[in-house]
């Protein structure tokens, strides 16, 4: 691995560089874009290869005692078509990702009456054909890892408050989805099933 510094380490400006020997490795580097002092430091992540990417960072600290500190890091990211579909078919069985939580919809596969008889006779096979069709291949590649893996179906998502009580009717809030899909990270009642969610 080879590293790369320009600037003064520690403020606004300086860059930490890198390019692996590994082609996994890849090649970038880290910018220091801001500094809250003994708070938060946000960098800009820029990636060069395998593939070109530049991403927000953020190092958070947090006073846990007179000598101790508790260090957050993260970063946010997205990741635009045609890359977005090719993560379908990453080897994610030989890469360290051993849980995998997943969103399609009710109406896929053997959940195809599950929406009603409108949207199983009309809006997925007229309006939302290759939508469906991805997302019914999206879960025979998982299904067929390795993982511990959890597919989540929904009903028809709206943007309602989180709820947290799960019923038998055909919608259910954004926020219900994203709560039951953290609680899933702990929760092994799941794992390698395909729960329908709606509220």
């Amino acid at each position: 691995m080879k590293k790369t510094y320009s600037g003064t380490d520690g403020t606004v400006g300086f860059v930490s560089a890198w390019e692996s020997d590994n082609k996994d490795g890849g090649m970038g580097e880290q910018e220091i874009k801001k500094i809250t002092e003994g708070e938060r430091i946000d960098f800009e992540l820029r990636f060069f290869e395998p593939f070109e990417s530049t991403e927000p960072a953020y190092m958070t600290t947090e006073s846990v005692s007179e000598n101790q500190t508790k260090v957050k890091r993260g970063f946010n990211g997205h990741m635009d078509y045609p890359m977005n579909i090719m993560m379908l078919y990453m080897d994610f069985e030989k890469m360290i990702i051993l849980r995998l939580i997943c969103i399609t919809s009710l109406g896929i596969n053997d959940s195809r009456f599950r929406l009603g008889l409108y949207y199983s006779l009309f809006v997925i096979p007229f309006i939302l054909f290759f939508y469906f069709l991805d997302k019914s291949k999206q879960e025979k590649l998982i299904m067929n890892s390795k993982l511990d893996w959890t597919i989540v179906r929904p009903g028809q998502l709206t943007n309602g408050k989180k709820r947290l009580k799960y019923i038998l009717t055909k919608m259910i809030s954004r926020a219900d989805v994203a709560h039951f899909m953290l609680s899933q990270l702990h929760d092994k009642t799941y794992i390698r099933k395909i729960p329908g969610i709606v509220n």
